[in-house]
């Protein structure tokens, strides 16, 4: 079994600001935030909550998203654009490069053909993706790869903290859809957990998908077979053993049931009991096989494998796509 697990908060932070010669960071900033205020996206939520800090956003009238990379707006100074260095090469001339300090996911903004500033984004790791992840493996969702739109080196980094082998960095939306479509079409069955914009293709496509409903947007929670109303990875881990067992608990609830009425018949065939006691036994096994089912009740959220401790330390991550950080796992 495969899927796409988010490791990360999903809660992007403004952590670094490039402005271009004689330009104003404010100026630059609330360019930014207006045409994010028109998308759903991470990055555009980051911008802003970072400006509304001091002052309300107005959002232009009509924005353009660019295939998940970006968003345009055209504005009476010209025609803005908030998105990936990729996005920008179409719209300026001579780009200047990303800086080397950014590690993690860079947007820039550009108005009338100028680039105004480079922005820089950070999240944080889930204290509880490493635990989680060990513990699906010792489930025996053993083949893990990390999926991410971030680049390859942050995604390298994350991977080692988490115990992730694999790595598939720089992947956008149709990427994830095109990976899970190859999974099926090898015969496999994979799993999709979500809870972004970004991932509502993969999650559509997948086998069988989880949102995890807490933060997730509508359209994710909505396309997914499986919602976890809470925002803990550990749930994933707790379904699957849930799942499990019930599967376990239902085929043996069908041997006692075909048992016991093959059993039932044959008694009142050979004329041993009378009807009285043979409709009595006939409901002792639906009691038995009640009872039986209300053991699940019992599940605990600590069982099965030793969990490890969640005292991770937290760090700094972020995603280029929609900082929902991707796991694929396999048995």
């Amino acid at each position: 079994m495969r899927g796409h697990l988010s490791l990360t908060h999903g809660e992007l932070y403004v952590s670094n600001i490039f402005v271009q010669p004689g330009v104003e960071e404010a100026q630059a900033l609330v360019l930014a935030a207006r045409l994010g205020a028109g998308s759903a996206h991470p990055v555009s939520r980051a911008l802003v909550r970072y400006v509304a800090a001091s002052g309300h956003v107005t959002p232009y009238p009509r924005t353009r998203e660019l295939g998940g990379r970006g968003v345009l707006a055209e504005t009476p100074n010209g025609t803005a654009v908030l998105g990936h260095a990729d996005v920008l090469a179409e719209y300026v001339r001579t780009l200047q490069a990303v800086p080397e300090q950014f590690e993690g996911p860079c947007v820039g903004v550009v108005l009338n053909g100028k680039l105004l500033a480079w922005l820089g984004f950070a999240d944080q790791l889930r204290a509880e993706a490493a635990a989680t992840l060990a513990e699906l493996r010792e489930l025996g969702l053993t083949h893990q790869t990390l999926l991410t739109g971030d680049r390859e080196a942050v995604a390298r980094k994350v991977a080692a903290m988490v115990g992730i082998e694999n790595v598939v960095s720089q992947a956008l939306p149709h990427d994830k859809l095109d990976y899970v479509m190859h999974e099926l079409e090898a015969g496999r069955h994979p799993l999709v957990v979500g809870d972004g914009l970004n991932d509502v293709l993969a999650i559509k496509a997948g086998a069988t998908s989880i949102a995890m409903g807490q933060r997730g947007i509508d359209i994710a929670v909505a396309s997914a077979d499986v919602v976890l109303l809470s925002d803990d990875l550990r749930r994933i881990s707790t379904g699957i053993r849930l799942g499990r067992r019930c599967r376990r608990t239902a085929t043996i609830n069908a041997a006692i049931g075909l048992g016991w009425t093959v059993g039932i018949i044959a008694v009142a065939t050979l004329g041993l009991l009378g009807a009285v006691w043979v409709a009595i036994l006939h409901n002792v096994g639906t009691f038995i096989v009640i009872a039986n089912a209300g053991r699940l009740l019992r599940i605990s959220e600590e069982a099965g494998s030793p969990r490890q401790s969640l005292q991770t330390a937290q760090v700094t991550y972020s995603d280029q796509e929609n900082h929902r950080e991707a796991a694929r796992f396999s048995r």
